[in-house]
């Protein structure tokens, strides 16, 4: 059982400090780990690097991952000189295997308002990523993906951060609008507090060992980036930029919308396809590109998302790029 699985991982990430380093509590299933050297050059927040896990509670792959780095850290095969903070998002969510209880937590940090779970949990969070430097927040798509993706808004040190974790990874990027019009994500959230944030999607969600292996060898090389951050930073330029898209075009959800079967996460599409239907009509790729975040079953969504699917386009930077 998932509970089993994460109240486990909680005890281990608490005993950490049993072994080296020190742990302090934040609040409920957030910890940071600090080792008994840690490097302060060039740092200008107190926690170097945040791991987050099931901001949706059903994408339970980061739990593994998380497991697996505190086993590192626990027997001494990893001994990195930086703070970590390991925060399992969502867990009350996770318990019930649900994406969230109230509200998406993904979208409501620095919110003002709001009493839900997620809101409160989201200000709990904020007292770590407010202080956090890099953010490597990992999530899995709801439907079937071809390859992992990062995902975050434009800037050129999230761009410098994923080509030194993994510069085969695709990039999904946005501009000036945000990722989502319900509220701020992790990513978006400490971008604004002056760090550097990025959503990692693993895989579909579940914990297939193949996927979980491939996550932690990502998050290994974070971790060897920020800890080299501050003497490596001019030397990475020559690192081949990651293949880049941006999502071009939005389908909103309406009143019976139905996507066909079949699509998921960067399947091509064409300008005219029928991708499915809605009382209004059939819903019509608008532009040629690659399906994103595809929504099937949308009856038994709590509340109805605002979008059912995304078209993201490859695109190429240039000096014109607005950064």
């Amino acid at each position: 059982m998932i509970s089993t699985e994460l109240f486990n991982l909680k005890n281990e990430i608490e005993s950490l400090g049993q072994y080296h380093g020190t742990i302090n509590k934040i609040s409920e299933f957030t910890y940071v780990w600090e080792p008994q050297k840690k490097n302060e050059l060039l740092f200008e927040k107190p926690i170097h690097l945040t791991l987050q896990a099931i901001t949706h509670g059903n994408e339970i792959g980061g739990i593994y991952v998380i497991k697996k780095i505190v086993e590192l850290l626990k027997n001494k095969q990893i001994t990195p000189n930086i703070s970590i903070a390991f925060v399992l998002a969502n867990y009350k969510a996770a318990v019930r295997n649900q994406r969230f209880i109230d509200y998406d937590l993904n979208r409501v940090f620095g919110s003002k308002g709001g009493f839900s779970l997620e809101h409160n949990r989201a200000k709990e969070i904020e007292s770590v990523l407010n202080q956090t430097y890099f953010l490597l927040d990992i999530h899995q798509t709801i439907e079937f993906t071809t390859t992992p993706f990062f995902v975050f808004k434009f800037n050129n040190s999230a761009l410098d951060f994923v080509k030194n974790i993994n510069n085969t990874i695709p990039v999904v990027t946005y501009f000036d609008e945000e990722f989502s019009k319900d509220g701020f994500c992790s990513d978006e959230f400490v971008l604004n507090k002056g760090g550097v944030g990025v959503t990692i999607e693993i895989s579909q969600k579940g914990n297939d060992s193949i996927f979980i292996e491939r996550a932690v060898d990502n998050v290994l090389k974070c971790i060897r980036y920020v800890e080299q951050y501050s003497l490596s930073k001019s030397e990475t330029n020559s690192i081949e930029p990651n293949e880049l898209y941006n999502c071009s075009d939005i389908i909103y959800y309406e009143d019976g919308s139905e996507l066909n079967p079949g699509l998921h996460n960067f399947k091509e599409v064409s300008a005219g396809d029928i991708l499915g239907k809605s009382n209004n009509g059939p819903i019509i790729a608008r532009i040629d590109g690659y399906i994103l975040f595809p929504k099937y079953n949308l009856d038994k969504y709590k509340v109805k998302p605002k979008e059912i699917c995304q078209i993201i386009r490859k695109i190429q930077l240039d000096k014109t790029t607005k950064i």
